[in-house]
């Protein structure tokens, strides 16, 4: 008699996740930084530093973040119609810098990849 056996599941096992609609890439999004355990690495356009300082539960979850002691590091696109919002990041992350023509969003929670695209 053979058996087949699954082996149990295991941590090491890439997976890709496609989520659609707003409401659930901010649910997606905010489960993901629940499971930060160190540093959380930020690559947006020139856009996202009003969408965090703008949307209270995104702020919410970066403060979450920063009261825990995760490292946040924030790279972004400063131009001038920013400038002011990118100000109020300082209270929410360890480190913002500047990075001329970024497109799109990304972000390395821990050694996991999270992108988001409209």
């Amino acid at each position: 008699m053979v058996r087949c056996v699954r082996p149990p599941p295991t941590e090491d096992i890439e997976k890709t996740e496609v989520v659609v609609g707003l409401e659930n890439v901010i649910d997606r999004t905010l489960q993901s930084f629940t499971e930060v355990t160190e540093k959380f690495d930020n690559c947006t356009d020139s856009t996202y530093p009003i969408v965090l300082t703008s949307v209270e539960i995104i702020r919410k979850a970066y403060r979450e973040l920063r009261d825990r002691g995760i490292k946040i590091r924030f790279i972004t696109e400063i131009t001038n119609e920013n400038v002011q919002f990118v100000k109020e990041i300082f209270d929410l992350v360890s480190e913002v810098r500047h990075l001329d023509g970024v497109k799109g969003n990304l972000a390395i929670l821990d050694s996991r990849l999270l992108g988001v695209t409209a």
